[in-house]
C-alpha cells in the first residue's frame, strides 16, 4: 500500500504511527535519566598460570632473523610473480599462440586466484600451523611455474598460472 502522509488524516495517520514497525519518537524531553552503570571486572583464578612468551618471543636472534628474511622473500615473490611476467607477455602470448585478448588471462589468472583465495589461506592456517600452510603453498607454487615453464598448449599454462595463483596466496 503506497501512503502519502499529504493524503492521511489525523486518525489515518496515528494507525499507521502506531503499527509494530514504526514506533514514535518523542521529541520531547524525558525525565528519566540514565545513570551510569557499573562494571564489573571479574579477576580470574588466581590458581590458574599465565600462559608463557609465545615461541617467536622465546626464539633466538638468529632464528628471528632466518624467520624474517624467509618471509620478506616470500613477499618479495608474490610481488614478482606479477611484475616479471608483464614485460614477456608478448613472447609467451606468441609462442602459445594466444590472442591479445587472451593475453590478458596470463597475468590476471594468477592476480585473480591469488586475491581469492588469500582470506581462505589465512584461516587455514589459523586452523592448522602456519609452517605446513606455508610450506606446502611454496611446493605448489615451484611445482606450477615449473611445469608452466614447458607446457606448449595455452589452456594448460593459463590453468597452471591459476594454481599458481593458490599456491602463491597459501
Amino acid at each position: 500500500m503506497d501512503v502519502h502522509a499529504d493524503s492521511l488524516s489525523i486518525s489515518e495517520a496515528s494507525t499507521v504511527v502506531d503499527s509494530p514497525i514504526l514506533k514514535p519518537l518523542s521529541l520531547q524531553p524525558t525525565k528519566e535519566r540514565l545513570e551510569p552503570q557499573e562494571v564489573v571486572i571479574a579477576k580470574e583464578d588466581e590458581t590458574k598460570s599465565t600462559p608463557g612468551p609465545t615461541a617467536l618471543a622465546s626464539a633466538s636472534t638468529p632464528r628471528k632473523l632466518a624467520l624474517l628474511s624467509i618471509f620478506t622473500l616470500a613477499s618479495f615473490l608474490d610481488c614478482f610473480n606479477t611484475a616479471a611476467l608483464f614485460p614477456v607477455v608478448p613472447a609467451i602470448a606468441s609462442q602459445l599462440q594466444i590472442k591479445d585478448s587472451e593475453s590478458t588471462w596470463i597475468t590476471a589468472g594468477y592476480q585473480l586466484t591469488f586475491a581469492a583465495f588469500l582470506l581462505i589461506s589465512g584461516r587455514i592456517s589459523d586452523i592448522k600451523t602456519p609452517k605446513p600452510v606455508f610450506i606446502s603453498g611454496s611446493l605448489i607454487l615451484g611445482v606450477t611455474h615449473l611445469i608452466g615453464g614447458f607446457t606448449r598448449k595455452k589452456i594448460a599454462f593459463l590453468v597452471l598460472r591459476a594454481l599458481a595463483g593458490i599456491g602463491g596466496a597459501l
